[in-house]
């Protein structure tokens, strides 16, 4: 640091400085305090960045420029001044924080900030990984709260959003963590993505008569969720017979979840990521009158057991049980004609079962696994999958992230394993190949850390030399002919 010093916890900036440069003090833990001098006009982007310990900031009169995120990661900021006089900024009424005068945009807040009644509009990251910040009061002036305003307000524990914000945006509240009451007010009318997500605690919502859309995921990783009421009225949403839930009224789409919705007999799609991150819900029945499940629809349930899906059901959509790390069995009804990747990381799953009579797909010499039934590819398999000798393709991430498996056998009727076939299989120690698999992806076994050996025919080495990525060629190991066997799990 050529031109700042550090002195008993307080940044020293030299008088005659312009500008405090790009990471000037970044990760300084030992900054306690700084007061910028009247000769400093713009302050640099991530500036301040991750000073960690940094208490109390004092801006200049002369300040015109405070560049995105100069006090970013400032986790334990609690006094925020800027100079009388500043023509850009103010600190109004001790507020604690940084506003842009002409515009009453409030773009740096802390722990001790109070929001004044002139502000209208709290910016991008504002109180953004306020790791101290408890309670804070949104007054009726404010019309917009940017994305992640308030993203990783660890110790948030509530929040009342007035009638006069419009929208609230993406990633307001994600990764508030101790978030337990949120009321939202009359006059909001719409919920951006992952507005909520990952708020653990927080155990029930009330959806007014005024929001008119909710985006995806605006709820998700919310493990604690147990209420969910919509207001009777509002004219797209609706939780009927007490269902805790969020259901679209016209399509019969319900779109949120938790750990203690009954899914009403009419509603026709699970949606996608309607129970997304719900850890405590180890049990779910699924009406006849469903007919989809969305993409990701129950990922990261990881209390989930099992589940029944019912004949009906005709598309299941990407990711829709990935995660679920205690689902143990699953039976895809004849009427399923659409599975696209269905249980990444679901360590637990010992058997996958296609009923008999479905026209695209089957578990065929009771495999554990889903084949395609025309083409012969397997599209998904478990720790307990035995691949069947009719299999010619495994196809992309048909075992990804498959912590339980430790060995596989690949039968000789495999021509092609395709990219991240077993990406991520933490420990699988040995592969079996047969005589003549024309093509393995360069990437088929990525991250599997713990492969030891791949088994090869005899005098196949070379052969598998020239279709192995270089990193495998020490690993493999030539079988006795008489050894050799496919078809079966190591």
């Amino acid at each position: 640091m050529a031109k700042y010093e550090i002195r008993d916890g307080v940044g020293i900036i030299p008088d005659g400085t312009t500008k405090i440069k790009d990471y000037a003090f970044q990760s300084c833990e030992n900054l306690t305090s700084v007061i910028i001098p009247d000769s400093v006009t713009e302050i640099g982007r991530w500036a301040f960045v991750d000073c960690s310990n940094l208490e109390s900031i004092r801006i200049g009169s002369s300040v015109k420029d405070i560049h995105s995120m100069a006090f970013n990661g400032c986790t334990s900021l609690r006094v925020i001044v800027v100079a009388e006089g500043n023509p850009e900024y103010d600190s109004r009424n001790n507020c604690n924080a940084i506003i842009e005068t002409e515009e009453n945009n409030l773009i740096k807040g802390c722990a001790g900030t109070i929001i004044p009644n002139s502000v209208t509009r709290i910016e991008e990251r504002a109180f953004a990984d306020c790791k101290n910040l408890t309670h804070i009061a949104i007054p009726d002036s404010v019309t917009c709260i940017g994305s992640y305003a308030f993203a990783g307000c660890s110790s948030l524990l509530n929040i009342t959003i007035p009638g006069s914000v419009n929208e609230i945006e993406h990633r307001v509240f994600y990764d508030c963590t101790s978030l337990t009451n949120v009321i939202i007010s009359e006059g909001v009318t719409s919920i951006d993505h992952d507005a909520f997500e990952l708020c653990p605690a927080l155990d029930s919502i009330v959806i007014p008569n005024s929001i008119t859309k909710i985006s995806c995921r605006a709820f998700s990783g919310c493990a604690s969720l147990k209420r969910i009421v919509v207001t009777e009225g509002n004219p797209v949403y609706d939780s009927r017979n007490n269902c805790n839930a969020i259901v679209d009224t016209e399509t019969n789409e319900l779109i949120v979840g938790c750990a203690t919705t009954i899914i009403p007999h009419g509603v026709t799609k699970i949606g996608s990521w309607a129970f997304s991150g719900c850890a405590s819900l180890s049990s779910i029945i699924i009406p006849e009158s469903v007919t989809a499940i969305g993409r990701f629809a129950f990922e990261f349930c990881t209390s989930l057991a099992n589940i029944n899906i019912p004949n009906g059901v005709t598309v299941i959509n990407h990711g829709a049980f990935d995660g679920c790390t205690s689902l143990k069995s699953i039976t895809i009804p004849k009427s399923t004609t659409w599975i696209s990747r269905l249980f990444m990381g679901c360590d637990s799953l010992v058997s996958i079962v296609i009923e008999e009579g479905n026209p695209k797909y089957d578990s065929r010499d009771n495999c554990n696994a889903i084949i395609r039934t025309e083409s012969n590819e397997l599209i998904m398999g478990c720790a307990a999958t035995i691949i069947p000798n009719s299999v010619t393709k495994i196809v992309e991430e048909a075992f990804s992230h498959l912590s339980t498996l430790s060995s596989i056998v690949i039968p000789k009727g495999v021509k092609k394993i395709e990219s991240c076939a077993f990406n991520k299989c933490c420990n699988l120690e040995s592969i079996t190949l047969p005589i003549g698999v024309n093509k393995i992806d360069e990437h088929a076994f990525h991250d599997c850390h713990s492969l030891l050996t791949i088994y090869v025919p005899a005098k196949k080495r070379d052969y598998y030399k020239q279709r192995l990525s270089s990193c495998y060629h020490d690993k493999i190991v030539e079988l006795e002919a008489t050894k050799a066997k496919y078809g079966t799990k190591g």
